[in-house]
């Protein structure tokens, strides 16, 4: 089978209404999932998965810190399993929260977590947060937080749909807790539930001018490797982004912390590597925007992803800019930066000829079925 680009595309499809129909439905069963006791005896919280669950997990800590008064812990799920489970510590009985992220609800090594988890430390929660409420993770674990979509065909590959919808699962949690840890009062929880699912009249503005500037983006096809950066949530979203331009379009894509790229990435040849830069208004804006005159110097070519694309320093020193349109605060934005990885990845696999996943290059077919039977039966 070969995977067509326009698969990804035809996810973006109709995204609108994932916010504004979509988002207020999971909230409403997460509401439905849990006692304000239960909440209340959580002190930490563990997010466990692979690949574009772990970066939904990674995205999502910046809204957990500001919103919940729990310790938030991302983690891919084979380190989880190999080293962090044994050292999980509580000391009081139902201290600690393990939600298991898988989209199809058969990720092996997140139902090999559950189960790890329910025999060394039976009092913890154990949540499933899946897309198949009848999955394998589903069955081990002692909540079922539902994120089913609308038309699962489409959103099965390469995990753009379901991957907003784990972040909608996540922000929505983070919410809940603070709401009845009383951060908050349930007035303002409300008006960010209802902020949230208002961004859908914004996704189509994003997506059409993501595929505009996407095919500015053609010339750079043949580069080496291209590099993302991002800082807090949005080292999720670099994250994230670095897998759908590996996935559609068969680009090798490094992602890196701002200050990390600083540190490092600053000194790799070749100078001419793109660098995708993800830089929201808020905390880390003017150290964005530092990383883009060092980068520009070394002769990078700087593309932005960013809701300030008029700001004079970002307009003089960056190749092309990715404009988001949004009225969320900076540990929501991850809810909208994601939207042009897609469109980049579409434009760039068009112009290499590639189908997504490689299924276009039939001497690995062979090694690929291998890998993905491995992952499925692995124990």
């Amino acid at each position: 089978m070969t995977w067509e680009n326009k698969m990804a595309r035809d996810q973006l499809t109709g995204l609108d209404k994932l916010y504004s129909e979509v988002f207020p439905q999971i909230d409403n069963r997460l509401r439905n999932l849990f006692g304000a006791g239960e909440i209340l005896s959580i002190k930490k919280v563990y997010i466990v998965g692979d690949g574009d669950s772990y970066h939904a997990a990674l995205a999502s800590r910046t809204a957990f810190l500001n919103l919940a008064s729990v310790e938030y812990f991302p983690v891919p799920a084979m380190r989880f399993l190999s080293y962090e489970i044994d050292n999980m510590h509580d000391y009081s009985p139902g201290q600690s929260m393990v939600v298991g992220v898988s989209a199809s609800g058969e990720s092996r090594r997140v139902v090999q977590c559950l189960e790890r988890v329910k025999e060394k430390n039976p009092d913890a929660y154990l949540v499933a947060m899946t897309g198949n409420p009848n999955s394998s993770v589903a069955k081990i674990a002692r909540h079922i937080f539902d994120l089913s979509l609308p038309n699962p065909e489409l959103g099965k590959a390469p995990g753009i749909r379901t991957y907003i919808a784990s972040l909608f699962g996540l922000t929505a949690l983070a919410i809940r807790f603070g709401e009845i840890q009383n951060r908050y009062h349930m007035t303002e929880a409300n008006a960010m539930r209802t902020r949230i699912a208002a961004q859908g009249e914004h996704v189509t503005n994003i997506t059409k001018q993501s595929d505009i500037q996407a095919e500015l983006m053609r010339p750079y096809a043949k580069s080496p490797f291209f590099m993302t950066a991002g800082c807090a949530n949005h080292f999720g979203t670099a994250s994230f982004s670095a897998a759908k331009l590996t996935e559609i379009a068969g680009l090798h894509c490094v992602p890196q912390d701002l200050e990390e790229w600083m540190h490092i990435e600053r000194f790799s040849y070749p100078v001419n590597t793109p660098l995708i830069v993800f830089s929201p208004k808020g905390l880390s804006f003017n150290h964005a925007k530092t990383l883009m005159e060092t980068a520009k110097r070394l002769e990078h070519p700087i593309i932005v992803v960013t809701d300030e694309p008029e700001d004079i320093t970002i307009k003089s020193m960056t190749d092309i800019i990715f404009p988001i349109y949004g009225t969320l605060e900076e540990h929501f934005m991850q809810l909208l930066f994601y939207i042009p990885a897609v469109s980049i990845g579409v434009a760039l696999s068009k112009e290499l000829n590639r189908a997504m996943f490689m299924s276009d290059n039939s001497t690995i077919q062979k090694q690929r079925a291998a890998m993905t039977q491995y992952l499925r039966e692995e124990v």
